[in-house]
């Protein structure tokens, strides 16, 4: 009796000590933990930037269509909320009064302006407008003839004048720093005053002097590079 009483004791204890070991052997049902991705940063309008651009000015009036180059740096700073992008620029040129007819040896203007765009991702499409300024070194001959003969009248001027500018672009960033765009820019810089006077002796029925009034309006097409900080 005790001898099959054991021999019982023993089997179970057996076939205890083999399901644990077949149940350590068996797989894990527990599902396994999904690897992390890292989110994929939005990119953002907000912050400082600064660059460059050139282009051409141009304008349609007085002596016909007269265009030349234009360029300078700009820096700004951009607020953003939602699709919605809202902020500061000033920039300041130089523009070659020479090659486009402006009447300048040598020119230059600059602007403070607000910019509201919208954004769609990378892309911000915007309007901007504000406060415009510029001048130079700048000249102008005159030919007059009251029947006494020919007077040519000349003068010169070199003023800063102040006025307004309004446009709109495009920008689009190519990374999360750096970005490019285009741009349009009407700038109106009010009238230049000159009192011309003649280079000889005054004809009969020619003026001593010749008052000289030109408007100094022009419009600025210009591709940009930024860098956002």
């Amino acid at each position: 009796m005790h001898i099959r009483n054991a021999l019982v004791a023993t089997a179970s204890l057996a076939a205890m000590v083999c399901g644990s070991a077949y149940a350590a052997d068996l797989p894990n049902r527990k599902s396994a933990e999904a690897p992390y991705l890292q989110p994929v940063p939005v990119f953002t309008w907000a912050g400082l930037y600064a660059g460059l651009n050139a282009g051409v000015a141009f304008n349609n009036g007085g002596g016909g269509s007269r265009t030349g180059f234009t360029g300078g740096g700009q820096i700004g700073y951009n607020f953003q909320s939602g699709s919605f992008v809202y902020g500061l620029e000033t920039d300041i040129q130089y523009r070659d009064g020479r090659r486009n007819g402006f009447g300048s040896s040598s020119n230059y203007f600059g602007t403070v302006r607000a910019r509201v765009g919208y954004a769609i991702d990378r892309t911000l499409i915007y309007a901007t407008g504000g406060f415009a300024y510029g001048g130079g070194a700048g000249s102008q001959t005159v030919v007059v003839n009251n029947g006494g003969g020919n007077n040519f009248y000349t003068g010169g001027s070199s003023s800063t004048r102040s006025g307004y500018t309004l446009g709109g672009g495009v920008e689009y960033a190519l990374t999360p720093n750096w970005t490019i765009k285009g741009e349009y820019l009407y700038v109106d810089l009010g009238r230049n005053n000159r009192n011309l006077t003649p280079t000889g002796p005054v004809f009969v029925g020619n003026p001593a002097f010749v008052a000289s009034n030109t408007s100094d309006r022009f419009s600025v097409i210009r591709a940009g590079l930024n860098y956002k900080f």
